[in-house]
């Protein structure tokens, strides 16, 4: 069945265009960035059963927010550190620097992290309980890749999605990546992300539809025909899909 309902912003606060509101993994849950009168960027969060949302303390400037698995905390970017707040309460704590890494991030159950890059570089990769980052992807320059941005861990912890953005024309793509190896898997041309969604579904952009297609997320495979699910879906500044799955 389809629900459909509005967030609104809290009084005197405005939401921001260049990062799509976030729904937790466990469904409860909704986080966005939104601007308040002084001009300050905060993330916000909402429950699903609720009519308010409440800001997060210590996440002032905040960009790129994103999920831990379990659903307890949030990872956003503030200056050129990435950092993390427990929802429960307490600091933020500083995971590692990364300068360029404003395109999507991903959290997996043992605690890597993978973000994406916003200038010209591959996905990065940071450590569980921070430390310095690395590459995580190698740019493929026979394809003409020119930055891997939007991660997204796949169930086993080791695979995970990512959009490959090339400099020549109808070359972006969906591709797999590995913790384990540099071996890479294309899936889908695309210029705009794709997220996994259980029990077994690869949701995409078409024009501005939001597309599902059966996708087995061992055999890394697609099956049956791509369908509809919404439409008229919004996209930033970038071309990225503003649209988040649980």
């Amino acid at each position: 069945s389809v629900a459909k309902f509005s967030v609104l912003p809290p009084p005197n606060v405005s939401l921001t265009s260049e990062y799509a509101p976030i729904i937790s993994p466990d469904g409860k849950k909704l986080a966005f960035i939104a601007r308040d009168a002084s001009g300050k960027n905060m993330v916000w969060i909402r429950r699903i059963d609720s009519l308010t949302a409440q800001p997060l303390v210590g996440t002032e400037d905040a960009r790129n927010p994103f999920w831990a698995p379990d659903s307890s905390s949030i990872a956003f970017l503030s200056g050129t550190k990435l950092k993390h707040v427990d929802l429960a309460g307490g600091a933020p704590r500083t995971l590692c620097e990364t300068p360029l890494a404003d395109q999507g991030g991903t959290w997996s159950s043992e605690g890597v992290i993978l973000l994406g890059s916003s200038g010209t570089s591959p996905l990065v990769r940071v450590p569980p309980g921070g430390g310095a980052c690395q590459a995580a992807t190698g740019l493929n320059r026979e394809r003409q890749e020119r930055a891997h941005v939007f991660p997204q861990f796949l169930p086993d912890g080791r695979h995970f999605l990512y959009l490959a953005r090339s400099t020549k024309q109808g070359n972006a793509a969906v591709m797999v990546g590995s913790l384990d190896s540099k071996e890479t898997k294309l899936l889908l041309p695309s210029s705009s992300q794709a997220v996994y969604a259980a029990p077994g579904f690869l949701l995409f952009l078409r024009d501005k539809s939001l597309m599902a297609q059966r996708f087995d997320a061992g055999r890394l495979e697609f099956s049956g025909d791509a369908f509809a699910v919404a439409e008229q879906i919004a996209v930033n500044l970038f071309g990225d899909g503003m649209f988040s799955t649980s």
